[in-house]
């Protein structure tokens, strides 16, 4: 008998595995090289098979986030006899469960390529993203991108959770990555052809900025021109609550023409140019240790000249203004006067801070030494995380402890064990009737435990929403977002749309709406960014529609006693004012009046501007509310922070000393959390609250504050709150309507007169009061 030779056993497994491994490849592992796969019906002899789906691209250059929508590219190619069908883009959600995404009808004619454009969201990291083409006559066309299952400690290829991603249009890069996909935190994006960007405006959510730099090229300025439909789509981002930072140069004036495709960003346009003869503004801006250089026959920096443009100088050399901000609609544009892809800012070694200012971007290193121990206590390490841990707290469904498990299950054991023997021994003569005992004792159990299960658990579908309805006064904007959680005791399929009702009640019908599965970022269990580990076949699969006020999911999944959470955002106008305001600036101070239209009450009212709250109370509907003379105010930081004035020491050692209360990660309050995403950078953004805000970026509204404008926050005090979200059960449980609990708040961005200025020389000097009196700036 030979021995056994534990190096050649090695081997054998290894090789073993291998071909195991080799086995499941094809519905395994995917990459640029995949192949369209025919549907199992196989194709006769002859019939054409050069019709395909050449190319799938997901991502803004393969860049991704889980979590939120992003774009989708799908080439379609029609052979020589062309194709027609149905077009379905599918990925698992955060829970795994996979989601698929209906298009529209495509048709393909004989020799013709065609590019789709659409959206998906992931629900984690590396997630496959399959493009199904179905064809007419039953043929199914196929083709997968991305990895569905990462190799454990392989680094993504992309940004990180908390990085922000900045999207640069221009002819040539600001800024690259470094090695690991970081440059200065920053995650950059540059596309050089303006014709290949997105025509949906929701393609741009991942995207904390763009940065669009005109440049001298003409070959490029005539692109810019020439792609309407894409300006059009990044001008609703913007109004959505985007960012567009914006550097000009004069030989683009004609961009900013009336009927340019930029008017709107610039409103006035360009009317030539200044040389810039000093640049120590433009250091002290940008906080520069080191002067900015401009070589002999480069030429001078020149600052383009924008009559028309009313907003808030943040920085001016002399009379020239550099740097302006503007509100519009829910975002910001920061428009740079200069050329940022001038040579001399492109070699400056300070064009980092100079960029990092003018993204108002926060130092994000104070958060990260406690982001594994905050992940470690609280399974999360976004505010997203936190708001959806206190969703799941449910009215009258108790969170059993381990414990208590434990000592029932010690009671059983003791029952069945001990006390049956003894009990049997002490008063029945044969320990045989132990046949008839342990089924007794075990029907009791079982039945005390489900009775116990639906007393803890509860019974039916309930419901736990909180929303926020925003209202730009000036330009008749509105927006919703809602999040919701649901429990249901039994398995099930749902239906999730936007609730009509909330829309009626509002007196208001969105121009978009857009609803899916809520989840929030982290490497801990459940998070989007947590490797996914897939066993055998998904429990099922359902179906979300992007169409305006039609989208829904249909047939989402839930399993008994568990729970699942959704989200819905829409978007409309109105005529009608929410909010009458007549506002302005006195020496700094709040003046004018502001009057509810709403038909509710607002309750627990503030106003906020400049650095100050005002508290303002309960304003019944039609009812006012004026700033009176020595108005109870109070710090915005102060408040957020919990900020107070303590004395410590007796006598003649008495001392006064503020006390900032550290943010409370464990809190379950929604209110609390939700007044932390409103205002995160103005409270000290992770430095303070240690978590990072990464998912709902764009809500916070720091950026109207420093825009010049007041914000007026309240609860609304309906008599019956309509909630936002509809969830409705399939089946048997359809006549069961869900128990609800929903909290609404109400956010109002309201212009102040006297607080912005036109940009020409002869008002800038009133501007610089407006710019010192900004919001105190967290983390520098």
């Amino acid at each position: 008998m030979n021995s056994l030779n534990p190096r050649k056993l090695f081997v054998n497994l290894v090789f073993l595995a291998l071909i195991c491994e080799g086995a499941a490849l094809p519905s395994r592992m995917v990459d640029a090289a995949d192949q369209d796969r025919l549907a199992s019906d196989a194709l006769k002899p002859g019939d054409v098979t050069d019709v395909c789906i050449e190319e799938v691209r997901v991502g803004w250059a393969g860049a991704r986030k889980p979590g939120f929508w992003i774009p989708v590219w799908i080439t379609l190619s029609g052979g020589s006899t062309g194709g027609s069908g149905e077009l379905f883009l599918s990925a698992p959600d955060s829970e795994g469960v996979v989601c698929t995404y209906p298009l529209d009808r495509v048709a393909v004619a004989s020799n013709e390529k065609r590019i789709v454009e659409s959206l998906i969201r992931l629900g984690r990291a590396g997630s496959a993203v399959t493009v199904e083409w179905r064809l007419e006559g039953g043929r199914i066309l196929r083709r997968t991108a991305g990895s569905g299952r990462p190799i454990i400690g392989a680094a993504e290829v992309g940004p990180s959770p908390e990085q922000p991603v900045v999207l640069q249009i221009g002819p040539e890069p600001l800024s690259e990555n470094r090695q690991g996909g970081v440059a200065g935190d920053i995650y950059w994006v540059t596309v050089t052809d303006p014709q290949s960007l997105p025509r949906r405006s929701e393609a741009y959510q991942m995207v904390s900025a763009v940065i669009l730099t005109t440049g001298t090229d003409p070959e490029f300025r005539r692109r810019l021109a020439s792609c309407g439909e894409a300006w059009q789509a990044l001008r609703e981002w913007v109004a959505s609550g985007g960012r567009l930072v914006l550097s000009v140069d004069e030989s683009a004036a004609d961009l900013f023409i009336p009927e340019g495709p930029l008017a709107w960003a610039v409103p006035g346009g360009l009317a030539g140019s200044v040389q810039l003869r000093k640049t120590a503004a433009l250091e002290t801006y940008a906080e520069s240790p080191r002067p900015l250089v401009v070589r002999r026959g480069e030429g001078l920096l020149k600052a383009a000249q924008t009559p028309g443009f009313q907003g808030v100088v943040s920085a001016k050399e002399g009379n020239i203004p550099l740097v302006l901000r503007r509100q519009y609609g829910f975002g910001t544009v920061v428009l740079c006067t200069f050329d940022l892809s001038h040579r001399a800012i492109r070699e400056w070694s300070q064009k980092d801070r100079l960029l990092d200012r003018l993204l108002d971007r926060e130092d994000m290193h104070a958060g990260r030494g406690a982001e594994q121990r905050t992940l470690m206590h609280h399974g999360f390490n976004d505010l997203s995380g936190q708001l959806h841990a206190a969703l799941e707290l449910f009215h009258g469904v108790t969170f059993v402890p381990f414990s208590t498990v434990a000592i029932l299950l010690g009671v059983y054991f003791v029952l069945v064990g001990p006390l049956d023997y003894l009990l049997l021994g002490r008063y029945f003569p044969d320990r045989r009737w132990t046949w008839l005992t342990f089924p007794l004792i075990l029907v009791i159990v079982c039945v005390s435990a489900w009775k116990l299960g639906e007393a803890w658990k509860g019974r039916g579908v309930l419901v736990n929403e909180v929303g926020l309805l925003d209202v730009d006064v000036e330009g008749g904007r509105v927006r919703g977002i809602a999040w919701a959680n649901f429990f249901t005791s039994k398995a099930g399929l749902f239906d999730v749309t936007p609730n009509e009702e909330s829309w009626n009640a509002l007196g208001s019908r969105p121009a978009s709406a857009s609803v899916g599965w809520f989840a929030s970022p982290g490497r801990g269990l459940g998070g989007m960014e947590g490797a996914s580990l897939e066993f055998g076949e998904p429990l099922g699969n359902y179906t979300c529609r992007m169409a305006g006020p039609a989208a829904r999911l249909e047939g989402l999944p839930v399993a008994a006693q568990a729970t699942r959470a959704v989200s819905a955002v829409w978007e409309g106008s109105r005529e009608r004012p929410y909010v009458e305001t007549d506002l302005s600036d006195r020496q700094q101070l709040l003046n004018g009046t502001v009057a509810n239209k709403f038909p509710f009450a607002l309750d627990d009212a503030v106003m906020i501007y400049r650095g100050w709250v005002y508290f303002v109370g309960r304003l019944e509907p039609g009812a006012s509310w004026r700033p009176r003379v020595g108005e109870d105010r109070r710090e915005l930081r102060a408040w957020l922070n919990d900020r107070r004035v303590e004395t410590v020491g007796e006598g003649v050692q008495q001392q006064a000393r503020q006390v900032v209360a550290p943010y409370d990660r464990s809190s379950r309050d929604l209110w609390y959390i939700l007044r932390m995403m409103l205002f995160y950078r103005a409270a000290g953004g992770d430095g303070y609250v240690r978590l990072w805000n990464s998912q709902f970026a764009y809500l916070d509204a720091t950026d109207w504050l420093e825009n010049g404008r007041a914000i007026l926050l309240a609860r609304a005090d309906m008599d019956s709150p309509i909630g936002a979200v509809a969830i409705r059960p399939r089946g048997a449980g359809e006549s069961e309507s869900p128990r609800r609990e929903s909290l609404a708040y109400v956010r109002a961005v309201l212009p102040v007169r006297g607080a912005e200025i036109a940009s020409g020389t002869s008002g800038v000097e009133s501007g610089a009061s407006t710019v010192d009196q900004a919001p105190e700036r967290s983390g520098r």
